[in-house]
C-alpha cells in the first residue's frame, strides 16, 4: 500500500508551475508496483467533471461544480496512471460533498481529494466529508474514505532439506557417495569460469549426498 499526501498548485497559478507539480508527481508514481493499492490524498484544488463521459472508470456522477484547469490536469493524470477520484462516487446531500468553505460561508467547493487505484476500487466502502470537523483554523473539512483490505496470511517458509549424514559412518557409505561424487566432477571440466564451476559443485555434491544418503528425519517429541 503507498499512500502520497501532497498540495497541488492553486488553480491561478502559472502552467509551468502546474505542470512541474504534476510531472514531479507522475514520477512518483513510477517507483509503486502496479499491483500496490495507491492511494493520494490532500488539496488539488481541482473541480472536475465528466459530463462528455470521457472520463468513465476515473470520474463518478457526482460533480458540482464545472471542470477548472486545476482539474484538468488531475483528470489527466488519473486516466494516465489508472486511478478514480473516490469523493464523486458515492451519492449524498451535497453538504457531504463540499470540502472547502470561503470565509464568506457562501462560497463552497470540493478541492480535497482522495484518489485511489481503479483495480482496487472494489476495496472502498465510503467517502464522504465531515462539515463539523474543521482542519485547525483552515477553511478545509476533513473528507474521510473507508478501505477495507484483504490480507493474505504469509506462508512458512519451508524447512531447507537435511541430508542424513550419520550414514557416512558406514564404510559402503562412503564409499558409494565418493564414487558418486567422483563421476560427477566429469560434469565440471566443461564449465569455463571457476564461479560456474563452484556453483556446479555444489548442486552435484548436494544432489550426489540426497541421492545416497536421503533425508534425515525428523522425529516428533512426545
Amino acid at each position: 500500500m503507498t499512500v502520497t499526501v501532497c498540495y497541488a498548485p492553486t488553480d491561478d497559478s502559472d502552467d509551468t508551475t502546474k505542470e512541474e507539480f504534476y510531472s514531479t508527481l507522475t514520477r512518483c508514481f513510477t517507483t509503486v508496483s502496479p499491483l500496490s493499492l495507491t492511494v493520494l490524498l490532500r488539496e488539488f484544488h481541482a473541480t472536475v467533471h465528466d459530463d462528455m463521459g470521457f472520463s468513465r472508470g476515473t470520474i463518478g456522477s457526482v460533480s458540482l461544480a464545472p471542470l477548472n484547469d486545476s482539474g484538468l490536469h488531475l483528470r489527466e493524470l488519473c486516466r494516465s496512471r489508472d486511478l478514480f477520484i473516490a469523493n464523486t462516487y458515492f451519492q449524498r446531500k451535497n453538504i457531504h460533498h463540499y470540502t472547502w468553505y470561503s470565509n464568506d460561508n457562501c462560497t463552497k467547493k470540493i478541492i480535497d481529494h482522495v484518489i485511489i487505484s481503479k483495480h482496487r476500487r472494489s476495496s472502498l466502502k465510503n467517502c464522504r466529508t465531515y462539515r463539523s470537523e474543521e482542519l485547525g483554523n483552515e477553511d478545509h473539512r476533513l473528507v474521510r474514505a473507508e478501505i477495507q483490505l484483504h490480507l493474505q496470511a504469509q506462508q512458512p517458509e519451508r524447512r531447507p532439506v537435511t541430508v542424513n549424514i550419520g550414514k557416512l559412518k558406514e564404510p559402503d557409505t562412503r564409499l558409494k557417495y565418493s564414487t558418486e561424487v567422483s563421476n560427477r566432477f566429469e560434469l565440471l571440466r566443461t564449465l569455463s569460469t571457476s564461479e560456474g564451476a563452484w556453483k556446479n559443485f555444489k548442486i552435484q555434491t548436494s544432489e550426489a549426498a540426497l541421492l545416497v544418503l536421503g533425508k534425515r528425519r525428523f522425529h516428533k517429541k512426545s
